[in-house]
Formats: C-alpha cells, sequence, structure tokens
C-alpha cells in the first residue's frame, strides 16, 4: 500500500513565516552591504578617472585636466564632481575647455577631450577639498603641483569613501578612518 506523503497547511505556514524572520533579520547587513559596494564602485570609478588623466599626462608630455562638467562637452566651477567631468589635454594649461560644436575638442585653446565621465545617481555626492573643488590638473612629469586635496563620495546616510591626492601624483585610497572625509550637510 502507497501512502501519499505532503506537506500540510500549518508545516507550509511554519516555513513561511521562518523566511520571513530570516529576511526582515538580514535586511539591514543586505542594505549596508549594498550601500557600502555602490560607494566602494563608485570612488574606484573615480580613481580610475584620475589615474587616466595622469597616465595621459605622462604619455602626451603635456599638461592634462580633469574637470566638472554638467554637460559632457564644458568645463563648470559650479555644482560637485557628481554631476560628470571631462579629461582632456590642456595645452594653454588654463584649465578650461569649451567644446560648442561637440568635435572633441577645446574650441579656444586646441586641447583634445580624452574622456569624458557621467556622474553618480541622486543622493551620491562628490566633493574636492583645497585645490581639487573645480580642476585636476597633471604635469607632463605626473605630478598633480598645487593640487593637493582629498575627494569624498558620500551617500544621503553619510557615509563615505574618499581619494587623497598628493603634489606628486599620487592617488590613494582614503582609509575609512582618516578624519578629512567628511559629507556636506
Amino acid at each position: 500500500m502507497r501512502t501519499h506523503q505532503g506537506t500540510t497547511l500549518i508545516e507550509l505556514l511554519a516555513v513561511v513565516t521562518i523566511l520571513a524572520l530570516l529576511t526582515f533579520a538580514a535586511a539591514p547587513s543586505l542594505t549596508h552591504w549594498s550601500r557600502s559596494n555602490r560607494l566602494t564602485a563608485g570612488i574606484n570609478r573615480f580613481h580610475r578617472t584620475l589615474a587616466l588623466a595622469r597616465s595621459q599626462a605622462i604619455e602626451h608630455g603635456g599638461h592634462t585636466v580633469v574637470c566638472k562638467s554638467s554637460d559632457g562637452h564644458s568645463c563648470t566651477a559650479s555644482g560637485g564632481w557628481e554631476q560628470g567631468w571631462l579629461i582632456f589635454l590642456d595645452p594653454a594649461e588654463d584649465e578650461q575647455c569649451q567644446d560648442s560644436d561637440a568635435d572633441g575638442n577645446c574650441d579656444l585653446d586646441g586641447g583634445l577631450i580624452i574622456h569624458s565621465g557621467q556622474g553618480y545617481t541622486p543622493g551620491i555626492t562628490l566633493r574636492g577639498s583645497g585645490n581639487t573643488s573645480t580642476a585636476i590638473a597633471f604635469k607632463g612629469s605626473g605630478f598633480s603641483e598645487g593640487y593637493p586635496g582629498t575627494l569624498t563620495l558620500c551617500d544621503a546616510s553619510g557615509a563615505a569613501r574618499g581619494l587623497i591626492l598628493s603634489m606628486q601624483g599620487r592617488i590613494r585610497l582614503a582609509r575609512p578612518d582618516e578624519s578629512n572625509l567628511q559629507c556636506p550637510p
């Protein structure tokens, strides 16, 4: 004789209840983990941007600039880095680029746009301290003379990741305990 085995409604409700409790308990950890990974990916992305600019300066033997850009065609002094950026060769060393005709060249001084980076999602800010607040320039030697500072990426909760730029052009990730990682209010 065969017996049919199955689950009862009570057993099914018990399993669903246990799964709901486990999910509820794990949700804060998953949210923190997701936020942490998003910030780490974001700061790594800007680290690669600065490394590209420095390598282009060394490769071309000339002044290369990373500037804030809200439209992908011109530098702006307003707003934060989270709106986007441009990397361009800057033969005039004026740290300005305006590409009105969208041909990939700075209109006034013959600079060449190397890369246009899109910004971050709403709720994420990227701010620079000192001379890194509007533009960052690298000389042909790879040095960032006059441009030491900290760039801080923050989310809406106040969690932060940072980059520290030395005058020698070295770019390093800031340790989480460094006091210079301040999110804007």
